[in-house]
């Protein structure tokens, strides 16, 4: 096996040296019932190996430019991202050039040089190029098929749904640390991101639906209770996989 590229390796911010790539399609209902197909967009850091997801309704550039702005406002180290040739990838970096190209003021044009965001292309049919981040493209699809089945969740549910297999992947265990002289504790991709194990989660509820006292609440909402479903079934995966 040849070695690791230097980037793969080196000490950096999360996501300084970013994946991308596009999984889908994901049937959700829309506010009038309807079925319609969203994508989601996968960033993966190829350093720590940690995933942040982003849900869009197509794959078209101004999706992925969307996408690229609330991913950028909450990891702004990002310098450089690697993905395959599709046009919507194409099409952003081009977009991305010109917007930095039609900046008028030279102090900030020269300013933003050094945090200006490369786009770098891998060899056309060659998904092997980018197989740090084609590996989690299948632990993203693969929990969401066992969850979801042939239910059809709404949008914003999915979204949540997309948020909790997120954490999931970002809690897995990546290697082996010693704690202590006799002890080893399993690292992860959140313990590199943030700097420490997080315990804070969000509580799961399961509130009998029939009562009828305060059934104005979302916590007896019908949609509610499916959420809730769901994201105990993903709790329930987690917690087989960490055994």
């Amino acid at each position: 096996m040849a070695p690791l590229p230097a980037f793969r390796l080196e000490t950096a911010p999360p996501f300084y040296h970013t994946g991308c790539d596009f999984a889908g399609p994901i049937k959700y209902k829309n506010d009038s019932g309807e079925k319609a197909k969203s994508y989601i967009l996968l960033f993966v850091c190829a350093v720590t190996r940690a995933v942040h997801l982003e849900l869009t309704t197509d794959m078209s550039t101004s999706e992925v430019l969307g996408a690229l702005q609330k991913f950028v406002n909450r990891y702004p180290s990002v310098t450089t991202i690697t993905s395959d040739n599709g046009l919507s990838f194409q099409r952003t970096a081009k977009e991305l050039k010109l917007l930095y190209d039609h900046i008028i003021n030279g102090e900030i044009k020269k300013w933003l040089a050094d945090k200006f965001i490369r786009w770098n292309f891998i060899t056309p049919n060659s998904p092997s190029h980018g197989g740090f981040y084609e590996r989690l493209v299948q632990s993203v699809k693969r929990p969401l098929r066992k969850v979801l089945g042939t239910s059809v969740p709404h949008f914003r549910d999915l979204e949540v749904i997309l948020s909790n297999i997120e954490l999931m992947i970002n809690k897995r265990p990546i290697t082996a640390v010693a704690s202590g002289l006799d002890s080893t504790e399993a690292l992860s991709p959140m313990d590199l991101l943030h700097g420490y194990r997080g315990d804070t989660f969000f509580p799961q509820h399961a509130a009998n639906p029939m009562r009828t006292k305060d059934s104005d609440k979302i916590i007896f909402s019908r949609r509610w209770t499916y959420q809730q479903r769901i994201l105990k079934l993903i709790l329930e995966k987690d917690s087989t996989a960490n055994t």
